[in-house]
């Protein structure tokens, strides 16, 4: 079952099918996530994403759209196993 104890906004902007790239490596239990393409969120913008979709080690994450930063902020990762991701 997901853990969302830490997450404080519940209402994410939903993109169904959207995919990209990691920029770098995430570290375990990383805050920021950065990525190649954030076409179509908007900066500010309370995103769930899912890191490794088909594989077992996949990791869902919820955090906010850094658009001039390419990244996801103040990530908080709410279930799968935490590893590193490349």
């Amino acid at each position: 079952m997901a853990n969302i104890t830490n997450v404080k906004k519940l209402t994410a902007v939903s993109q169904e099918g959207w995919q990209s790239a990691l920029t770098s490596d995430i570290t375990s239990g990383a805050t920021i996530v950065t990525i190649d393409d954030l076409t179509g969120y908007t900066d500010g913008d309370t995103v769930v994403m899912v890191i490794d979709p088909g594989n077992s080690y996949k990791q869902a994450f919820t955090g906010v759209v850094d658009i001039a930063g390419s990244r996801i902020t103040g990530v908080i990762w709410t279930e799968g196993t935490d590893v590193i991701h490349n």
